[in-house]
């Protein structure tokens, strides 16, 4: 405990879109990067050029968080990561689909169904689609069990609700938690996780972890693998095909496989074409790819290479790259990236929720009147 005590006190926040100065010369900004709640991407400015560095990044938009939105930054050289740099993504609707489909099946047999979840940012998603779908009553009101991290994540989410999409931020204001409902709770001790996996009819359970390498996914999947009977297994990241005599090894154990599985893309990685996009939005001088295997960086490096040709690098880990920069370039002036697209200010609870936006995003610089209307609104006057 005191270590981690320690290690907060060296932790430092700091919101998006605004400047900060290291020294004479030095400054850095952070922008969102979407992937997950609080995913950040830096540009780092100094006096001998401009350094951005992507990290994990989603261009499109999830029903948790927007988007990567960045200016035209135009770096000397850029860093960025290339987990999909060669594959496509499927449609998300679609894939949201092909998970409401194999749910309401086996809300119809009675079946129970697991969605091992990473913790930060898929769980939540896959709540949300749940929690639509039986809105819309393309899914009947079933049980829904939240296990593991999720449920601490989840909670992390409601003390940071500026880090969300606008109908969740409202929702979260107004003393809402968007993420549980009457059907929708939390399994908080091991005795409740295994009464509800001896009691009948349906009910899914979205637990941590999404790999099923620990964590309570493992004890609901240990039952629920050799139950033939009960169809619709959602065991992400394993093969689609069921065959005969089949094993899988959970937590040291070899257990049969007679249940269905169904793999769901919910990537909150940009994919290849995403990538490229970004990268042209950026208007970079240098591209240094990472963060990805050696068939991902390949193929991205030859999607560059007719626009770059020797300001590609794939360096190796560890490796040193020394780059001369002769003419630092001119960042352009950009306005407002990240506002609140409030129809109108109509009471005090409006007020609050843009001074909580202000804070979190921009609590280091000052805004004149207009730009507090932009900043609520997205609108210039």
């Amino acid at each position: 405990m005191q270590k981690q005590n320690n290690i907060q006190k060296g932790i430092a926040g700091f919101p998006f879109l605004t400047p900060y100065e290291i020294s004479d010369g030095f400054s850095f900004t952070f922008y969102p990067a979407g992937h997950i709640a609080g995913a950040a991407c830096i540009n780092l400015r100094t006096p001998e050029g401009d350094v951005f560095y992507s990290g994990d990044f989603s261009k499109f938009r999830q029903r948790t968080i927007e988007g990567m939105r960045i200016p035209k930054l135009r770096p000397d050289s850029a860093i960025f990561e290339s987990t999909y740099g060669n594959r496509l993504h499927s449609n998300r609707e679609t894939e949201e689909n092909r998970l409401i489909k194999t749910v309401r099946q086996c809300a119809e047999k009675g079946s129970k169904v697991l969605i091992p979840a990473f913790a930060l940012g898929r769980a939540q998603e896959v709540l949300l689609i749940l929690q639509s779908a039986m809105k819309s009553k393309r899914l009947p009101v079933i049980p829904v069990y939240v296990d593991g991290m999720v449920s601490d994540i989840n909670m992390a989410y409601m003390n940071h609700p500026n880090g969300l999409r606008l109908p969740l931020t409202k929702s979260i204001t107004k003393g809402r938690n968007p993420l549980y409902s009457e059907n929708v709770t939390a399994v908080t001790t091991k005795p409740t996780r295994s009464e509800l996996l001896r009691q009948s009819g349906c009910a899914v359970f979205v637990s941590s972890s999404g790999m099923l390498t620990g964590g309570p996914s493992v004890e609901y999947a240990k039952t629920l693998v050799q139950d033939e009977e009960a169809p619709g297994r959602l065991l992400q990241n394993m093969m689609t095909s069921i065959e005969e005599n089949r094993t899988v090894t959970l937590d040291g154990t070899v257990l049969p496989l007679r249940c269905r599985i169904v793999q769901v893309g919910l990537s909150d990685h940009s994919d290849s074409i995403e990538i490229t996009s970004v990268i042209d939005r950026l208007s970079c001088r240098r591209i240094i790819l990472v963060h990805g295997d050696e068939d991902a960086m390949t193929a991205l490096g030859t999607a560059l290479s007719a626009d770059y040709r020797n300001h590609l690098y794939q360096p190796g880990c560890g490796t040193v790259l020394n780059m001369d920069i002769h003419n630092r370039r001119k960042q352009i002036q950009t306005s407002l990236t990240d506002t609140l697209h409030l129809s109108n200010i109509k009471d005090e609870a409006d007020l609050k929720m843009i001074y909580t936006f202000w804070k979190e995003h921009y609590s280091l610089r000052s805004f004149t009147v207009q730009e507090i209307w932009a900043l609520a609104t997205g609108q210039t006057i």
